[in-house]
């Protein structure tokens, strides 16, 4: 968020769950930093010579007021318009004294290639168990301090892997995250466990919800006051894709009103290719760019979905007047399915716009059919999102099914 900031909004800003950043209009680039732990301190956010994006410390709060802060961003962004790099300066400059002052903290990272080389390896799951790790522990946690990681940390990471339709995953991930912590506990790494008396996730099973016309109009409704996640959520609707996959769109994976998605970015490691219909693209440009990611302020995509998600329940049960059933923000690529359908789309389009490569395109399929159906897949989505229109807009309806 951006605002014009005042000595008493800056003294007045609380901590929350999550670190928040509020940027100052006087001087574009300039935000004051609030760690959940209360602490302050002013940040000024610039790209360098290199075009890649930068943090500068400029140092905390109440020590520095708003008034000394703004002058010396000021001139730091005079310097970063010469081609200097302050917070590398910095860094280098504040190196040295570290590594004699104290021994490097340990991260996330750090302990968990320790654990694989020292434990996992021996185990005859060690392979599952690496890229489990990889992906859901260092892939989110990787830089941060091991010791630093905390309950809510926990609960967090396991609930956004429930939220993406992962039941099995959060499960193998919360086991493997206490064998973890046991083991570091033993070595004398740390003393707390974060994983103590964490819920217990749910069981897997093959899930059949879909959202019912009256709650996808809510769930439109709401998506439309909830600031840099409305868009978003609005995407997952009329794309069907994952939620990692629209929650990290960059802005030059866009080109006209096609969607590149490159073989990294998708589960089946295959490419994919959306073309958006119109009502898709229209959200796009209420989106401010800020960072190379559509949906993110810095280096990556948006973090605290399931902050997000709660108060997306909270907003949707006020709209319906009544508790909404409990649901997953994968559900919604199975309401994607459903829709088609309803809009007359051939079950092997669907499939093709989910990026399957089971159903119709498993087996010896996947081998020789290689027809991209990226026509097919356009005019899908737009009967699709036409279909959306009259649901959430309550229109007469207009949804004219495609002819085959």
């Amino acid at each position: 968020m951006a605002e014009r900031l005042t000595d008493r909004r800056v003294s007045g800003i609380k901590a929350g769950e999550q670190r928040l950043e509020v940027s100052d209009l006087v001087v574009p680039g300039l935000r004051i930093v609030v760690q959940p732990t209360g602490r302050k301190s002013w940040a000024v956010r610039y790209r360098n010579a290199d075009g890649k994006t930068k943090k500068w410390t400029v140092g905390s709060y109440p020590d520095l007021s708003l008034a000394v802060a703004r002058e010396l961003a000021r001139k730091g962004l005079e310097r970063i318009a010469l081609g200097q790099d302050p917070a590398a300066e910095k860094a280098a400059a504040k190196a040295p004294q570290e590594a004699k002052a104290q021994p490097a903290e340990r991260t996330v990272a750090d302990v968990v290639e320790s654990y694989l080389r020292r434990r996992v390896a021996t185990l005859k799951s060690a392979d599952s168990l690496e890229r489990l790790f990889r992906k859901e522990v260092i892939e989110p946690w990787g830089r941060r301090s091991f010791e630093g990681i905390r309950k809510a940390d926990v609960v967090e990471l396991l609930d956004n892997i429930l939220d993406r339709g992962s039941p099995t995953t959060a499960r193998l991930a919360q086991s493997a995250l206490r064998g973890l912590w046991q083991w570091a506990i033993a070595r004398g790494l740390t003393e707390t466990d974060p994983l103590a008396n964490t819920p217990r996730m749910p069981k897997s099973g093959v899930r059949s919800r879909v959202l019912q016309d009256d709650e996808l109009r809510a769930l439109w409704s709401v998506a439309g006051r909830i600031g840099r996640f409305g868009p978003l959520y609005r995407l997952l609707v009329l794309t069907g894709a994952r939620r990692g996959e629209v929650a990290g769109m960059r802005w030059d994976e866009l080109q006209g009103d096609v969607w590149h998605l490159a073989a990294e970015r998708t589960k089946n490691g295959q490419p994919h290719v959306l073309r958006l219909p119109k009502l898709a693209l229209a959200e796009l440009e209420r989106v401010e760019r800020r960072s190379p990611f559509v949906f993110g302020t810095g280096d990556g995509g948006p973090s605290g979905w399931s902050k997000s998600k709660k108060r997306v329940d909270r907003l949707m049960a006020e709209e319906l007047q009544g508790e909404v059933a409990p649901w997953v923000v994968h559900d919604i690529r199975r309401t994607f399915a459903s829709n088609c359908a309803r809009a007359g789309v051939r079950l092997e389009v669907v499939e093709k716009a989910l990026n399957h490569q089971s159903g119709s395109f498993g087996g010896i399929v996947s081998v020789y059919q290689k027809y991209s159906y990226e026509k097919e897949i356009g005019e899908a989505l737009e009967a699709h999102a036409r279909l959306v229109e009259q649901i959430v807009y309550r229109r007469q309806s207009n949804v004219v099914p495609i002819r085959h």
